[in-house]
């Protein structure tokens, strides 16, 4: 869509302008040109090409750009859909949005706003690195810590970025573990693009993606499917002042506000680090009521911290 309404832009503009014009312009082939003529007529626009040599693809010299082909609605929902865009792609539309609010007049601000960076904005370069390699097929080298903190070594072939609860994920293929794996993006470090390209193995492997082949996945999800007969039920009583963490933390169907304002928490966890680490850091805010092998796992790691602080 992107690139027929510029090409319309254009001619608006110029009248007149050859396939190979345009083919370089987008850094395309003249035969996608020539497609995109064809989408153009059909969509009613009256577009001719002509042979010769002053011959060229042409827009009639009484054509109009009619915004009422395109209802109010519709001509929002294509900003939308192109700010959306733009949003992953920045700068790629920027020109062409700029245009068409020009045409429709629109100049309201755009809906949508991401960064895909954290706060600090070290991960900026993290992410270009990856959506380098994964648009153009090369293999990625980096540094992954697990769940337990253990660092391994990791060679992969980059599928997908792909963000669920609140978190941003890679989908790959690990050359070490010869299977599709889902890596947290945090727990990457010194990652490298490497000049390997994994083109003839592309296909095959976008195939598995799609069938969702992922085999022992580096994901807590696909843990808790893999150890389902290790899930216990941990139940937690977090004070009120903490309901700005809790509902980040814990699915709603999870909790329950009590009359006091306080929050009694039931949910279910394969019992790992994380899990212990994660109700420490609640510190005093935070009681475990059952079962009761936490409860004394918790106390015992509290008091190993104490004995830091002995000195």
């Amino acid at each position: 869509m992107n690139r027929l309404f510029e090409i319309l832009y254009i001619l608006l503009q110029k009248r007149c302008i050859t396939a190979k014009e345009l083919a370089d312009r987008f850094e395309v082939s003249v035969r996608t040109i020539y497609r995109d003529i064809d989408a153009l007529s059909f969509a009613g626009v009256p577009v001719y090409t002509k042979k010769g040599r002053y011959g060229g693809i042409y827009l009639l010299d009484n054509y109009v750009f009619d915004k009422s082909l395109v209802s109010k609605s519709e001509q929002r929902d294509i900003l939308a859909a192109l700010e959306s865009m733009a949003e992953v792609e920045k700068g790629s539309t920027d020109e062409i949005l700029s245009k068409l609010r020009n045409i429709f007049q629109m100049g309201q601000p755009r809906w949508l706003a991401m960064d895909f960076s954290d706060w600090s904005n070290l991960k900026q370069e993290l992410y270009a690195n990856l959506k380098h390699a994964i648009v153009h097929h090369k293999r990625v080298e980096f540094q992954y810590y697990n769940r337990s903190g253990e660092v391994t070594e990791r060679i992969v072939e980059p599928l997908q970025l792909w963000f669920k609860d609140y978190t941003w994920y890679l989908k790959a293929y690990c050359v070490k573990k010869k299977g599709l794996r889902v890596f947290k993006l945090n727990r990457i470090q010194m990652a490298t693009v490497l000049e390997e390209s994994f083109e003839e193995e592309y296909s095959k492997r976008i195939k598995c993606l799609e069938e969702n082949q992922w085999g022992n996945v580096e994901t807590y999800e696909q843990n808790l499917i893999q150890k389902a007969d290790e899930i216990i039920t941990i139940t937690l009583l977090i004070d009120k002042s903490q309901g700005y963490r809790v509902y980040d933390n814990f699915e709603t169907e999870f909790l329950t506000k009590l009359e006091d304002g306080n929050y009694l928490i039931k949910a279910r966890y394969v019992l790992d680090n994380w899990v212990y680490e994660m109700i420490l850091s609640y510190g005093k805010y935070v009681k475990v009521i059952e079962p009761e092998f936490v409860r004394e796992n918790i106390r015992n790691r509290l008091l190993e911290t104490l004995d830091l602080y002995k000195d």
